[in-house]
C-alpha cells in the first residue's frame, strides 16, 4: 500500500522534504548520498500514518548573540580573517592603517602603516601574507603577518577598490571601480620575499 507523505530530514538547524510517496520498507537515498530505509512509526494523533527513517528533530533554541566592540583606525572599510581564524585584519581608510586584533581575547595586537587610504584587503592561502589595496595611493600593500612588516609597495593603478587572492596563491585580482576593470596581478622572478608580485 502506497501512503502519501513526506519524509522530512533534519540536521537540527534545518528542516526538508527528501522523498514523497513511499511505502514502508522502501529504501532512498539522502541528499548527502546516505542510503536510508523507511518504517512506520505510529503516533497518538495518527496511529496509521508518520512514516519516518527517524532523522527529524525539532531544531534548537535560536542563538543567543554577544557583542563586543574593539577600537580601531580612523574609517574601518574592510574586515579578513586569517586561515587559520587566529587574527582579524580591518583596513582604515582615513588612518592609512591596517589593524590586527586577536580573536582569543579581541584585542588590538598591532597597527601596521600601509599605503593612501587602504580599502580592502585579503590574506594569503597560507596566511603569510596580508594584501591591501589603497584606492587613492594606486597602490597595493604587502604585509607579513610574522612580523607586521611592510614587505613591498606595488603600484597598480588609480582607484583599486577590491582584491582577492586565488587559491593556491599564485595571483591576485583587483577591480577598478572608474574604469570598469580588473587588473591581475602575478608573480615575477625577482629575488624571495619582498617583491613577490607585479602588476600586469
Amino acid at each position: 500500500m502506497r501512503t502519501a507523505f513526506s519524509i522530512v530530514a533534519g540536521d537540527g538547524t534545518c528542516r526538508r522534504t527528501i522523498a514523497t510517496k513511499v511505502t514502508s520498507g522502501a529504501s532512498y537515498r539522502t541528499p548527502n548520498g546516505e542510503d536510508r530505509s523507511i518504517r512506520r512509526t505510529p503516533t497518538p494523533t495518527a496511529p496509521d500514518a508518520a512514516l519516518t527513517d527517524g532523522l527529524s528533530r525539532d531544531p534548537p533554541a535560536p542563538l543567543r548573540w554577544t557583542f563586543d566592540t574593539v577600537s580601531v583606525g580612523s574609517g574601518p572599510q574592510e574586515v579578513v580573517v586569517s586561515p587559520d581564524g587566529d587574527y582579524v585584519y580591518v583596513t582604515n581608510f582615513y588612518a592609512d592603517t591596517v589593524s590586527v586584533i586577536s580573536t582569543a581575547d579581541h584585542s588590538v595586537t598591532a597597527t601596521v602603516a600601509v599605503g593612501d587610504d587602504p580599502w580592502d584587503i585579503a590574506v594569503s592561502p597560507d596566511g603569510c601574507h596580508v594584501y591591501t589595496v589603497n584606492y587613492f595611493g594606486g597602490s597595493m600593500s604587502v604585509v607579513r603577518t610574522r612580523d607586521h612588516g611592510v614587505v613591498d609597495t606595488i603600484s597598480v593603478g588609480q582607484f583599486p577598490k577590491a582584491v582577492v587572492v586565488s587559491p593556491n596563491g599564485d595571483h591576485l585580482y583587483s577591480a577598478y571601480e572608474q574604469s570598469s576593470t580588473v587588473r591581475v596581478i602575478g608573480p615575477w622572478r625577482g629575488a624571495p620575499g619582498a617583491g613577490a608580485f607585479s602588476a600586469a
